[in-house]
């Protein structure tokens, strides 16, 4: 098989993955662990557009994103409540500060100076017009919490 159908052969080496654990209490954000991993990450890019959700971004010393992970199932602001007598429906409960713990694979190129975990509200109005507010047509971001880089590479 030729080296370009077959992607195992690839001469461009993937980054080392970090599994990162994080605990949270609301939006009180706390990095608990840094460990290296032997792993590939799907999904880890850094996309030309601002998608709503929870991510942990890569960052270099600037401050410029590097890569961003989804972070999936934390920060929920509902519960299901599952009956106590067989034949009741389950509920969905508000919850007033989510809290728990929560881990992501990134990776961690040589550039990679910090860890920021942000909140990406998804746009309120039409993408971009002509004299619209850049961060108005984008959404709005909360950077909840920022960690520095301190694995070994």
């Amino acid at each position: 098989m030729s080296q370009a159908m077959n992607p195992q052969s690839s001469t461009t080496p993937s980054p080392p993955v970090v599994r990162l654990f994080f605990t949270y209490d609301g939006t009180t954000v706390r990095l608990e662990s840094q460990q290296p991993v032997d792993a590939v990450i799907p999904g880890a890019d850094t996309p030309r557009e601002e998608l709503p959700g929870h991510f942990v971004e890569v960052r270099d010393a600037r401050g410029q994103r590097l890569a961003q992970v989804p972070i999936r199932d934390a920060f929920r602001t509902t519960v299901e409540v599952f009956p106590e007598r067989k034949g009741d429906l389950i509920t969905v409960v508000n919850v007033p500060q989510p809290g728990g713990a929560f881990t992501v694979l990134v990776p961690v190129s040589p550039d990679a100076a910090q860890f920021a975990v942000v909140d990406r509200q998804p746009p309120r109005s039409l993408p971009s017009r002509p004299g619209a507010p850049e961060a108005f047509a984008r959404g709005q971001a909360t950077e909840l919490a920022t960690f520095a880089v301190a694995v070994t590479r």
